[in-house]
């Protein structure tokens, strides 16, 4: 495995989550919404292959006090994962915008350093308030979280929801927006430059030189940010070429399907279009949402199959992406463009997907 130090794109000594081509390289990102993470699921994450796991929003959240303190539950969850797997990196969960109310600095900051609209009223997304980061203290308060956590002694990094750019909310003054969003930049950069400085530090769906990780929410399959399946798979190598970390989550559009588990074609579709796409540092996991019941204690029969190293990046010939690996071929036909035919012929005889590149 690799792990260790070194120099992203910007220069910062990072220290990376353990590696490895050996196989599929995957991430862990969920929370226990009903109480603090059980015997079996710490079990399960310790012992799988991961090296990187997010504590989400919502964990123990129903959990007296009832949302509440997400602050301390996140961290209580990180020290029982520490403590089972201590080279485990874990990282904490803050959104980048909404002010959730599951957290104690939704219920002590005051409204005046929230944003407000034209008329005066509390600007919500989703029923949440957001945070005002034109003010200096807004943004203090915000970071103070993320020091706190950083001070636990089980917390690595951070994962920064709705990190991308330039936000809109709807009727703001003009001028507030813009600064807004520059404020939002600076604070994101200042979680990764004054508060993690060697951390991993996620922006969902967003794409910082100078912040160290991205994660893909619904990668290759209608992602948040509209990219084609093509476009996510791009991206997907300029993370790479930029020395950051990538998490590709792929995620069905259609929340009701049946089961607990990401289906089966979102499954060989993404797994396929990451595979194409991934550099070194680069994670992969296929879920139906953020609680521990939507995939996240799912092990696919692929993760443990043999992968190695890629034998360089991938080739398109026409519509195709074919990339091979020392215990795998893989190729992605585009032709369709709303319908991808997937393939990954592994060498202990499986298939996932179509068997063409076979």
């Amino acid at each position: 495995l690799l792990a260790g130090a070194s120099q992203s794109s910007a220069g910062r000594a990072i220290n990376y989550p353990a590696f490895s081509w050996n196989t599929v390289p995957v991430f862990w990102h969920a929370a226990n919404s009903s109480g603090p993470l059980n015997a079996a699921t710490v079990q399960f994450v310790s012992n799988h292959g991961f090296s990187l796991a997010t504590i989400e929003k919502m964990q123990a959240s129903a959990e007296s006090p009832v949302r509440d303190y997400a602050e301390d539950k996140i961290v209580a969850a990180a020290k029982a994962l520490k403590a089972a797997k201590p080279s485990l990196q874990v990282l904490f969960y803050l959104n980048s915008v909404m002010n959730w109310d599951q957290y104690h600095l939704q219920k002590t900051i005051p409204d005046s350093l929230l944003l407000h609209d034209k008329q005066g009223g509390l600007v919500r997304i989703v029923n949440q308030t957001v945070f005002d980061f034109t003010k200096a203290e807004a943004r203090a308060l915000w970071l103070g979280v993320l020091r706190n956590a950083s001070q636990s002694g089980y917390i690595d990094g951070c994962f920064l929801d709705r990190g991308t750019e330039n936000a809109t909310f709807g009727p703001i003054d003009p001028t507030l927006a813009a600064e807004w969003n520059r404020q939002h930049r600076m604070v994101v950069q200042q979680a990764q430059s004054e508060v993690f400085p060697q951390g991993v530090v996620i922006s969902n769906n967003g794409d910082y030189a100078d912040v160290s990780a991205r994660m893909f929410e619904r990668f290759a399959n209608n992602d948040f940010d509209h990219n084609t399946v093509e476009q996510d798979i791009l991206a997907l190598q300029h993370e790479g070429a930029m020395g950051h970390v990538a998490e590709a989550h792929g995620e069905p559009i259609d929340a009701g399907l049946p089961g607990g588990v990401c289906d089966r074609a979102t499954f060989n579709t993404t797994l396929t279009a990451f595979l194409i796409g991934a550099q070194k540092y680069a994670y992969y996991h296929c879920t139906k949402g953020w609680d521990t019941t939507s995939g996240w204690l799912t092990w696919y029969p692929e993760f443990d199959f043999p992968l190695g190293a890629p034998e360089g990046l991938a080739v398109k010939k026409g519509n195709v992406y074919f990339r091979s690996f020392a215990s795998a071929k893989v190729a992605l036909d585009l032709s369709a463009s709303n319908k991808p035919k997937p393939c990954i012929c592994w060498s202990n005889g499986h298939v996932t997907g179509d068997a063409f590149c076979c």
